[in-house]
């Protein structure tokens, strides 16, 4: 709840007015969920009151029960759409899901028991168009990967996870990173970022892998280094990554997860 959820709303309801009478007939304003790695407060105040406020014509929705609370939370699911008449401006409201790119956060080792990921927007420009690739090989693994979308049941009939993994190896600047973001816009899937040298214990990874979302990548990068598979190779420095510039490693272990 928004606990003086009165001026709040008259405060952002009056914001939007005086926007949309400045510019043209039709203004598009983006409220992100997250400003940087921080949660933006206006994207969870909207989220609430758009909950309160759902018409019978929605037909997705979510709901949540937090911990500690016994009231169900009922919130707009992605790319739902919800029309409202306010001061006599018509507002469209749109829930839509951004792809992002998870890390590890700062407070993992920490005993810290919430989602151990943190994410910013993926914005990677790469896709399968401007890839730089060989035109069979391309034709490939987009084979592959509608292949695998549409095996869901014979996953199930067979008894296996329906996941599907890639093992990308190479010199640095080879396209890697650019496939890995590629496969990501084409299917509309997170990214999570995994570095195996930060886990201290299995109970760790475990607790990683269980948090990931359905319908991601999930990135491991350097496999060979960090489990010591070679002593030949100097283990590869952790480099921060971008958005923009997803990686720079040599080696990558990529998995594709379902629900």
């Amino acid at each position: 709840m928004i606990t003086t959820s009165t001026n709040r709303k008259h405060l952002f309801f009056t914001k939007v007015h005086q926007l949309f009478t400045a510019f043209s007939n039709e203004v598009i304003l983006a409220i992100d969920e997250y400003d940087g790695l921080g949660q933006n407060q206006l994207f969870k105040a909207v989220e609430v009151y758009l909950g309160s406020i759902l018409s019978p014509s929605t037909k997705r929705l979510r709901a949540t029960l937090p911990q500690k609370e016994k009231k169900i939370n009922v919130f707009m699911e992605s790319n739902e759409e919800l029309t409202q008449q306010f001061n006599g401006i018509q507002l469209k409201w749109r829930m839509v899901q951004d792809m992002k790119l998870f890390m590890l956060g700062n407070d993992r080792m920490m005993g810290h028991r919430g989602n151990p990921w943190q994410s910013v927007n993926l914005d990677h420009p790469a896709t399968f168009d401007t890839l730089a690739m060989d035109t069979d090989d391309k034709k490939m693994v987009i084979n592959d990967l509608e292949n695998f979308v549409r095996r869901k049941e014979l996953y199930r009939k067979v008894g296996k996870a329906w996941k599907r993994g890639y093992l990308l190896f190479g010199p640095p600047g080879t396209g890697k990173s650019s496939l890995i973001a590629a496969i990501a816009n084409y299917l509309k899937f997170d990214i999570y970022d995994l570095e195996l040298t930060d886990i201290r214990t299995n109970s760790d990874l475990r607790r990683y892998l269980i948090s990931t979302a359905n319908q991601s990548i999930l990135v491991v990068e350097d496999i060979d280094c960090s489990i010591e598979l070679t002593n030949n190779r100097p283990k590869a420095s952790r480099v921060p990554m971008h958005p923009h510039q997803y990686g720079h490693e040599n080696r990558f272990c990529m998995t594709l997860s379902f629900a």
